[in-house]
């Protein structure tokens, strides 16, 4: 990489790449009654994960459904890092539409209460089910792979996007191990695919 930023003859731009936070105008789609919250199953940086049930109307039936919901904690110190990659991973799991990408419910984006409300997959993240129960054999290891390079290929060339932080935390299994890429927090959007961009270091070195 030299001073002037050109690898190779591709110039690269951080600022070539956008972000998809607008928080003034995102609105609630779900209303909180509606979320039974369960166990705690999980916590990041910003937030922590529960297990709830979701309750939604279709014409005269209630219909229930599991889901996960990531409550957003704020503090004085990460108040604008958070708030920001809240928002724009709601911005964009909203835009997002495929079986290898982390389904989008809702969100409650008012109020003192933000989170997000995602599909719930059962076996939880890829690192933590390999810790557990060491490697997989060889059939299910080439069906988590498919499944990511699959989504991956999704958020690239058919979105238009770059993930930024793809390591085996921010990938999630269902109890029949199909996986899903998650944690949109880093994500931004390449207006111009043609083109060769680097964006600034970020994302998690060790991955």
């Amino acid at each position: 990489f030299s001073d002037s930023g050109r690898v190779n003859d591709g110039l690269f731009k951080a600022t070539d790449c956008k972000t998809l936070t607008h928080e003034e105008s995102f609105q609630s789609d779900i209303h909180e009654e509606d979320l039974a919250i369960g166990r705690r199953i999980g916590s990041g940086a910003f937030g922590a994960l529960h297990h709830a049930v979701f309750s939604s109307s279709i014409g005269t039936k209630v219909v229930e459904r599991e889901v996960a919901v990531k409550f957003l904690t704020i503090t004085p110190e990460n108040e604008s890092t958070a708030r920001h990659d809240f928002f724009q991973e709601v911005a964009v799991l909203q835009s997002l539409n495929h079986a290898n990408v982390l389904g989008y419910v809702g969100s409650i984006t008012r109020g003192e209460k933000l989170c997000l409300v995602t599909e719930y997959m059962q076996n939880g993240p890829l690192l933590k089910y390999l810790q557990e129960t060491g490697a997989p054999k060889q059939r299910s290891a080439i069906k988590i792979a498919l499944c990511i390079a699959q989504g991956m290929a999704y958020i690239h060339d058919d979105a238009g996007m770059v993930h930024r932080d793809l390591k085996a935390s921010n990938v999630l299994l269902s109890d029949k191990c199909e996986a899903k890429i998650c944690d949109f927090g880093l994500t931004r959007v390449v207006p111009n695919a043609d083109e060769v961009l680097m964006t600034a270091e970020t994302g998690t070195y060790r991955w």
